[in-house]
């Protein structure tokens, strides 16, 4: 097979694969790699994939067949570049599940160690003072493997986001102060 095309599940994503049972997330996640590597993740071209009939992708997509071997699992896991937990509803029951990306590593990339180092993680960050000087700059590489570059991206983001919810908690708290200096400013009485 040659180069995928990847695919990172959004936050929309996870929502509707929460609600999805084993066949459900099992048919997302196969249409999701379809859709991107057109003809490479069909029900036919799968089950050749893997060495089952197109009939039991088929039952367990439409909840016939509730469960496929682990080995079988395992080997759908692996084409179509997916850990394989993702495949279970628990994984989504969790407060915060995490992304991941469908057809994350390529079929060409040969003998790789899921724990060896194998992306490069380029982080670069220049912090300024309110006058605009430059005070602290950033620039390094870091090499992570591949069961820990989504990890490692999804808290990024999720760093980013608290620092956002941060910012707007401190606003509101200093407009609070602010009413309340004018309140005091005026000699009003607060007895509501």
């Amino acid at each position: 097979m040659n180069e995928l095309i990847p695919y990172l599940t959004t936050k929309e994503d996870l929502s509707k694969l929460s609600n999805l049972d084993f066949g459900g997330i099992h048919k997302f996640i196969r249409e999701k790699a379809n859709e991107f590597n057109p003809g490479k993740f069909t029900v036919n071209s799968l089950s050749e994939m893997v060495g089952v009939s197109p009939s039991t992708i088929s039952k367990v997509e439409t909840g016939k067949q509730k469960k496929l071997s682990s080995d079988i699992l395992d080997k759908i896991s692996r084409k179509m570049s997916v850990p394989i937990e993702v495949f279970s509803p628990a994984y989504y029951k969790t407060e915060t599940p995490k992304p991941f990306t469908i057809c994350g590593i390529t079929s060409n990339v040969q003998n790789f160690d899921v724990l060896d180092p194998s992306y490069r993680i380029q982080l670069s960050l220049n912090a300024y003072s309110p006058s605009g000087v430059l005070y602290k700059e950033l620039d390094e590489i870091v090499p992570l493997s591949v069961l820990e570059s989504e990890e490692f991206i999804w808290e990024v983001e999720q760093l980013i986001q608290k620092i956002k919810i941060r910012r707007e908690t401190w606003s509101k708290k200093r407009s609070s102060l602010e009413e309340m200096n004018e309140w005091s400013k005026a000699g009003g009485t607060k007895n509501d």
